[in-house]
């Protein structure tokens, strides 16, 4: 007689069209096995589900709209990990670019709202719209929120796509923000005459940082 309360987790629908993982079923691909999609086929989750690295660490989400996405705050996980003091871990190294447009002959002070905690570790200028070999003093600095100086002072006086570095970074003061975040400022200085030949005040800061958990 058949073992009614046999019940597997893992089996085949009637018609041999469905594979059914039942709760607590698992499919297990083991080491140098392969699950292949081929070009046009579809991998599907209801909203709310997780594709996983480890147990405990979800980092890919699928959205209400069926949309897989990095799940909040998922970066954080253990492959790829905030960069912590003292621990060989990867850190994510992030890059932003800040633009001044304007060509005014007044300083320009651009803020960044930011959603974590950055570690500033090196900023460089570019050059954009045309040179500035006739302005007197063109610098650029990175700043807290409050005006500390992250970064000296940057040349940005010179040729069209020229490229200017800091010279030094203030180690008390290149960590902005929380855990849950921040704001980056940057104030272009010293300019005059600005939108006549030889007077051009436009440039991108390029400010690289690791994201830290602490």
């Amino acid at each position: 007689m058949a073992d009614l309360s046999y019940g597997p987790k893992v089996y085949r629908k009637q018609g041999a069209a469905e594979m059914v993982v039942a709760d607590g079923g698992t499919i297990t691909i083991e080491s140098g096995g392969t699950l292949t999609l081929d070009d046009g086929s579809i991998l599907n989750s209801t909203a709310g589900g997780f594709i996983v690295t480890n147990p405990d660490d979800a980092t890919l989400e699928v959205s209400s709209s069926g949309v897989l996405r990095a799940k909040d705050r998922g970066i954080d996980a253990a492959k790829i990990a905030d960069a912590v003091a003292g621990a060989a871990k990867p850190g994510v190294l992030l890059m932003h670019d800040i633009t001044f447009t304007q060509t005014t002959t007044s300083p320009q002070t651009i803020d960044t709202t930011i959603s974590y905690r950055l570690q500033v570790i090196d900023v460089s200028v570019l050059k954009i719209g045309g040179g500035s070999s006739a302005t007197t003093v063109l610098t650029a600095q990175v700043q807290t929120a409050t005006g500390g100086a992250i970064s000296d002072a940057i040349n940005m006086k010179g040729l069209d796509k020229a490229i200017t570095r800091a010279g030094s970074i203030d180690d008390a003061l290149q960590t902005v923000g929380t855990s849950v975040g921040g704001v980056i400022r940057v104030v272009r200085a010293g300019s005059i005459g600005a939108g006549t030949a030889g007077h051009n005040v436009q440039g991108i800061v390029r400010i690289t940082g690791l994201k830290r958990s602490t």
